[in-house]
């Protein structure tokens, strides 16, 4: 069986599954994909009965790329209606100094936060030292698209709550 996201939109029932939002992204970053698309997962578990209502969602992140916003954005809508924000401060500048990292994801329902933060040994070294060199190779070019996708396939044959811890809070974490 396939992983996917049931929301609720305008009475209807929407499954979303891991291989809609990439083709909605474009398929250059499957990496950052997955990563939003398990911190959602494993948060919408958190916050209540399912499926959760799209419009309702607000979402606070520290992750700043494409691949990740663009899944928020399949699934949420809340970026283009204004329920969401990159918000470097609720993650930490260094991966590897200290967890979290720019993986964390704070999603907000009815009253209730769900924050999902990335546990260790998701993101390798090699990904995060290729991504920083500045003058990259072809080799090295070739090299990320393929951690990209290795990475992808790592988080998927996951469960969502052994690649992100979630703590649950009453109160709404504003977007």
């Amino acid at each position: 069986m396939t992983a996917s996201i049931q929301i609720q939109d305008n009475g209807q029932t929407i499954n979303i599954a891991f291989a809609d939002i990439l083709q909605y992204h474009g398929g250059l970053l499957p990496g950052g994909v997955a990563h939003a698309f398990q911190a959602m997962r494993a948060a919408f578990a958190a916050l209540g009965e399912q499926p959760l209502q799209r419009r309702e969602i607000q979402v606070r992140t520290a992750f700043g790329g494409a691949g990740g916003r663009d899944a928020v954005e399949y699934v949420t809508r809340a970026f283009s209606d204004g329920r969401a924000v990159q918000d470097p401060s609720i993650g930490t500048p260094d991966l590897f100094a200290q967890l979290p990292g720019p993986y964390a994801w704070h999603f907000s329902y009815q009253g209730r936060t769900a924050k999902a933060t990335i546990t260790e040994g998701w993101v390798r070294p090699e990904f995060i030292e290729l991504g920083k060199k500045a003058d990259k190779t072809p080799e090295d070019m070739e090299r990320i698209v393929y951690l990209r996708q290795e990475m992808a396939d790592r988080l998927l044959a996951a469960e969502p709550g052994a690649i992100y811890r979630v703590e649950v809070v009453d109160a709404v974490l504003a977007a």
